[in-house]
């Protein structure tokens, strides 16, 4: 079943990728193409959660765990261009979370996929920017499907996060590599941000503290900039810089996008940040599971044990 819906929704996105102008016939295949991926997707969201229970893979681990790597290696191999089918394609390969965490060795090979497929759809312009004043459906379409995948890490994350801990840097630098070549839109940028933070949530707090500077620095830079701040000395400053305007013909038009767009991700980031840093008691109660290649502990480490993460970038 499951191959001869991967077979459907493949065959419907090559056909589209081929054709020139949408026909009805195209649209048709399209549309049966969704309908058989969805069907194998929410087939694998409904089973594949009881079939990684422990008790399940210990009667018949092997030939069970096999099974199962073959179909997600099938899912990482598929390369889609249609939107809604790289956002089936996305859900996919988050059904398997669980199974992650019982095949630490596959998660590479999943990222490596999701960082590809979401390749697959081009920017048509550099990630940093914000979006164009006017934009079509399709490139409605385009985007959520981008974010779906740059959204897998963090759901694996939330059901493996120990898998992740011995690639932490490389991560990181795949991140920050993606971001500085312009390939990853702002909300992308904090979606990847938002799996890591997840991965390390439950573990060493030093580990938490390192990773959040490395995530706020950026930041950190900007909002201590005198000329940065000078914006919020009053209500027409902030106007000023972020609500900058024109009127032509009786019509007004809105300016700073470029500012705007960046002060709304700077905040989303803040907020995602926190809603994965675990509360004191729990960070000061979680055990140290660093592993060789992750980054390296602060000389500070029992201090920062006992505070929250976030608790060093408050005053600024």
């Amino acid at each position: 079943f499951q191959q001869s819906c991967i077979a459907t929704a493949t065959a419907s996105n090559n056909a589209a990728a081929a054709a020139g102008p949408t026909t009805q016939q195209l649209q048709q295949q399209l549309q049966q193409g969704h309908m058989a991926l969805e069907a194998a997707v929410i087939l694998l969201e409904s089973v594949l959660p009881s079939m990684c229970d422990p008790g399940v893979m210990s009667s018949d681990g092997q030939g069970l765990k096999t099974g199962l790597t073959g179909l997600l290696q099938q899912l990482m191999a598929l390369r889609f261009s249609d939107p809604l089918l790289v956002t089936l394609h996305a859900r996919g390969l988050e059904a398997f979370s669980k199974f992650i965490a019982i095949s630490p060795d596959l998660l590479v090979p999943l990222l490596t996929a999701s960082f590809e497929c979401m390749a697959a759809i081009p920017l048509g312009q550099s990630g940093q920017l914000p979006p164009p004043a006017k934009v079509t459906l399709r490139w409605k379409e385009e985007a959520m499907a981008r974010l779906s995948m740059s959204k897998v890490m963090l759901n694996v994350a939330k059901e493996a996060p120990t898998a992740f801990l011995p690639h932490l840097e490389a991560l990181v630098s795949k991140t920050q590599q993606l971001w500085d070549a312009g390939q990853l839109r702002e909300g992308e940028k904090v979606a990847l941000h938002e799996g890591l933070m997840a991965a390390v949530s439950a573990c060493d707090v030093t580990l938490q503290h390192q990773l959040l500077q490395w995530l706020l620095r950026p930041v950190h830079g900007k909002w201590s900039d005198s000329r940065w701040l000078a914006h919020l000395e009053s209500p027409g400053a902030f106007a000023g810089e972020y609500m900058q305007h024109k009127v032509e013909n009786g019509n007004i038009t809105i300016l700073s996008n470029q500012q705007r767009w960046s002060l709304h991700h700077e905040l989303q980031l803040f907020e995602r940040i926190l809603r994965r840093t675990p509360p004191k008691d729990t960070a000061a109660a979680a055990t140290q599971q660093q592993q060789p290649g992750q980054l390296q502990q602060s000389s500070q480490q029992q201090q920062q044990q006992q505070q929250h993460p976030f608790t060093p970038h408050m005053e600024w």
